[in-house]
């Protein structure tokens, strides 16, 4: 009944693998939860049942007899079957059960020459039938136990670590007392003072021997931790993957087969002794997991590493394999049952190489149209699931038909086992199968590695004590004596054996172990390069990157310097260098991985320098800041800034992202980057002081180009007209003015002249000056009226002038021929004219705007343009503002009227004298060689009439 209810359960899941994938991850986790729940139930309940009334990992059950014989029986067919050894339990005799020898004797009265026999083998711990004569029963001796107890199991004794009881051993008296059943005898033991050893009498092959242990508290072996350890591993791999990523159905796959494995490794075997409920529950739930953990791990495999489409798209491939997992199942279930409840672990392993048996057929089948993984970068998970699939093959036939001395297959199995969610999870996340992606920090990561080295030392270090101590060597008749090596005729005495023995081991053990620590160092190096934990001596550092940091005055080489050594020596993710100049920032660089919008962001959000300007500490972390700039910094990855100070100048700032190993900044490196901004403001400000007197050699360099620009466009000498006296003169108050001065001479019959004055001084003034200058004399070709000439030029210059800038002009044309003189104003100073006539002064200004202001129309309309007659003497003046406007007791002064007077006392002299009676009486009356704007000075004098 409890079979066909088995069986109708295996269906259901068949159905339910086959629509798996149709299964929503919600719905798949809660039945993920349900199932580990259950198993995991059962299964800790079982363990806790398992060793609930035993110590030294012992079970002791009542034997199915107390008849011993004490001679051994053969059967009828020696060839066929085993004889009944010496110190076995007789059960029945001609199916009669046997009590007492008097019940023995009744039975062998009998007038059958063979009777059947089944007997308990004490040295199999197990029970059997045979056929045996008649008169070999009646030759046997008997003998009835009046208290025994049958070891099950029985751990190795604490001190000696060597195995007093074994399986089968018949347990007879404990501390000279006698039990009436096992239940007795453990009750004997366990209430026995503690540290006190017991003393034992036990049969073993029909022979009494006496022993004492020790009674302890559960001991569990290697092999047995390594199996709980491995339990537990497959069932958090399992439920972690399930219930994080279940949206892909391979994920769904690995994470059901590893819990369901998980169970397999919490105990892999039952108990034929425990009828209880518990024992067959969980009977039901190995041979359950065994079978489709191991049919899910390999429908997995047609998943992983590479999706093998064209057998997935056969569903009878898979199909198959859960139906021979139901099989497998239905079949080694059966035979537990058969067997009181008692799966064997024998079952489990017959199971999984027979699934990957069949894996493997369905490959070879499908060969030429499996996909395969080219990069070839899976070789290693392959050999690895292999080299399990041999060791699981090892195991089959350990457990049943041979044991190996001093190997245990078992705990090397599942030490090879520990690895798989180990590996699985190295592919899955280094090439993000299914989405899967962990955050580990890098810190924790490398603190996990390292320990597990130290813990491997540690091991390995341990084993060499353990394999010292039992280590037995045997040297040959070699003698040592002084210098000498005598070859002795006997074996070595004992003592000097044990001497040289240990010598060796001492050496021998010193020799690995500090080949131990060789490793150790060398894989430590690589694990703190790996992830970025190298130590370095940071004063040493500091120093000679503040000799590098000295020597550069060029602020972008410096930037670069300051970064490459962080990146070499803290390894952080990213840092950011600002330098401030005049409160903004003047320069900035960068590393790591941060784009350059990221970082124009960064700057443009927050005026770094009045937020840091107040600042009393010269390292401030992130988390110290006020909400808004904390956001910004941590947004942008980083965690530190330090103020880089010029006395109390702020001149810099270091921001520094986390640490490549994700560790926390210690004082060394905080003192490290303290050093290293102090020495970048000092490098700083002589990067600004260099790049000042850059900027004035540079400028000087510049003037007197622009000096020799402008002095080549101004007139080298004055025009010779018979009647006219010229004379003209500019000085700059700069190295480069802005006043010019021009003959525009178009015929013989007219003379022209131009004086202009650029907005401004210095080189851009020049500039101008030279454009303004190149326009008028382009123009002065064409027959243009004073007024046109003025309106095109105009034109011209607002096409190319900057904002801002303007140039006033007057330009004076003399007829000659016809003692006419035309004058036209653009925004500059007016006429100064001396008639001689009527021996008076007077200023004409005709009106206009200056050049580069407004567009032609307005120009045109603005501007105006006089004639009129002149006569011999008559002087006429053309200044620039600088000659008319003086500065006196803070004020401006204007002296135009002293040019008129000048004019009116001075006409009788010549061109060349009035221009210097101007220049000493008005310009420089005091001697004084500080000129507060341009001078330009021209003066023309008719000496006859046309």
């Amino acid at each position: 009944m409890q079979l066909v209810a088995f069986r109708f359960v295996i269906l259901l899941w068949l159905s339910y693998s086959n629509r798996m994938n149709q299964i929503s991850a919600k719905h798949f986790r809660w039945i993920l939860i349900a199932i580990s729940t259950a198993f995991a139930f059962a299964g800790i309940s079982y363990q806790i049942q398992k060793y609930k009334f035993t110590k030294d990992e012992k079970i002791l059950v009542d034997p199915p007899s107390k008849i011993m014989v004490l001679d051994s029986i053969s059967s009828v067919f020696p060839q066929k079957e085993d004889p009944i050894p010496k110190g076995s339990l007789i059960i029945e005799i001609d199916k009669k059960i046997i009590q007492d020898s008097e019940s023995i004797e009744s039975v062998l009265s009998t007038d059958k020459s063979v009777l059947e026999v089944k007997f308990f083998d004490c040295k199999k711990n197990l029970t059997r039938t045979i056929l045996a004569n008649i008169g070999e029963l009646k030759k046997a001796r008997f003998y009835r136990l009046k208290s025994c107890a049958i070891v099950y199991r029985f751990g190795k004794d604490e001190r000696s670590n060597v195995e007093i009881l074994a399986s089968g051993d018949l347990l007879v008296k404990i501390n000279g007392k006698e039990f009436g059943s096992s239940r007795d005898a453990e009750l004997l033991i366990e209430n026995a003072p503690a540290n006190v050893p017991l003393e034992i009498e036990f049969l073993r092959c029909g022979n009494l021997q006496k022993s004492v242990i020790y009674p302890t508290k559960y001991q569990i072996g290697f092999s047995t931790s390594l199996r709980y350890f491995t339990a537990i591993l497959f069932f958090v791999f399992g439920l972690f993957f399930g219930l994080r990523y279940s949206n892909h159905f391979p994920v769904k796959l690995i994470s059901l087969a590893f819990v369901f494995l998980s169970f397999v490794f919490l105990d892999p075997s039952t108990s034929r002794t425990d009828s209880t409920l518990l024992n067959k529950i969980w009977t039901i739930v190995v041979a359950f997991s065994s079978a489709f953990g191991a049919g899910l791990f390999s429908h997995f495999c047609f998943y992983f590493p590479v999706r093998q489409k064209n057998i997935l798209s056969r569903r009878w491939v898979f199909l198959s394999n859960y139906a021979l997992s139901g099989v497998l199942l239905i079949l080694f279930l059966e035979l537990s049952v058969k067997n009181s409840f008692h799966f064997k672990s024998f079952y489990a392993y017959a199971t999984f190489i027979a699934i990957f048996v069949y894996h493997y057929a369905i490959r070879l089948a499908f060969w030429k149209q499996f996909n395969r993984d080219k990069s070839k970068s899976f070789r290693f998970f392959f050999y690895y699931i292999n080299l399990l699939l041999l060791l699981l093959i090892l195991n089959l036939f350990y457990s049943e038909f041979f044991h190996i001395q001093r190997i245990n297959i078992n705990a090397l199995l599942y030490l090879f086992c520990v690895l798989l969610p180990f590996v699985l999870s190295y592919y899955l996340l280094k090439y993000r199968y299914y989405d899967i992606v962990i955050s580990v920090r890098r810190n924790y990561l490398y603190l996990t590695t390292k320990f597990l080295l130290d813990l491997v030392l540690f091991l390995a270090v341990a084993g060499l004590l353990y394999l010292s101590t039992i280590i037995s060597i045997k040297f040959p008749n070699l003698h040592l004596v002084g210098t000498t090596i005598e070859v002795l005729n006997r074996p070595l005495p004992m003592d000097k054996n044990f001497q040289y023995e240990k010598l060796a081991i001492t050496i021998g053990f010193t020799l690995c172990l500090f080949l131990l620590l060789s490793i150790r160092k060398y894989f430590g190096n690589y694990l703190k390069k790996k992830f970025y934990h190298s130590q370095f001596d940071y004063r040493r550092t500091a120093s000679e990157l503040s000799e590098l940091i000295v020597s550069n005055i060029e602020l972008e080489l410096l930037a670069k310097n300051v970064l490459s050594q962080l990146e070499k020596t803290l390894f952080p993710k990213k840092a950011l260098l600002l330098i401030f100049k005049n409160g903004s920032i003047y320069f900035q660089d960068y590393y790591g991985d941060i784009d350059s919008q990221e970082i124009e962001n960064f700057v443009k959000n927050v005026q770094w320098f009045d937020a840091l300007k107040n600042v009393d500490n010269s390292l401030v972390y992130a988390e110290a800041l006020p909400e808004q700039l904390k956001g910004l910094l941590i947004s942008c990855g980083f965690n530190i800034i330090v103020s880089i100070r010029h006395g109390n100048e702020l001149v810099g700032a270091l921001f520094v992202g986390e640490k490549l190993s994700e560790a926390k900044f210690t004082i060394d490196d905080i003192e490290y980057l303290n050093i290293i901004c102090k020495n970048i403001a000092i490098a700083i400000v002589n990067a600004f002081y260099a790049e000042e007197l850059a900027r004035r050699e540079r400028y000087k360099k510049e003037i007197e180009i622009a000096q020799r620009i402008q002095f080549a466009l101004l007139p080298k000498e004055m025009p010779q007209i018979e009647s006219m006296e010229i004379s003209a003169v500019t000085i700059p108050a700069l190295e480069v003015g802005g006043d010019f001065f021009d003959f525009l001479n178009s015929d013989k019959n007219q003379f022209r002249v131009v004086v202009g004055d650029v907005s401004g001084k210095g080189v851009s003034a020049a500039f101008y000056m030279s454009q303004i200058q190149g326009i008028l004399r382009t123009l002065s070709g064409f027959d243009f009226s004073l007024k046109e000439l003025l309106a095109r030029a105009n034109d011209m210059l607002c096409r190319s002038i900057e904002k801002g800038y303007f140039i006033s002009a007057i330009v004076c044309n003399f007829d000659l021929k016809n003692s006419v003189v035309s004058l036209a104003r653009a925004g500059h100073l007016g006429l100064y004219y001396f008639n001689n006539m009527e021996n008076k002064s007077t200023k004409i200004v005709p009106k206009g705007i200056a050049l580069g202001i407004v567009q032609n129309e307005m120009f045109e309309k603005n501007t105006e343009e006089v004639a009129f007659p002149y006569n011999s003497g008559d002087i006429f003046l053309f200044v620039s503002d600088g000659v008319v406007e003086k500065i006196k007791d803070g004020k401006v002064d204007f002296a135009e009227n002293k040019i008129l007077s000048v004019l009116e006392q001075y006409h009788h002299l010549t061109a060349d004298e009035i221009k210097e009676k101007i220049l000493t009486e008005i310009c420089f009356p005091f001697e004084t060689t500080y000129l507060r704007d341009d001078i330009t000075i021209l003066v023309v004098k008719p000496t006859k009439n046309g």
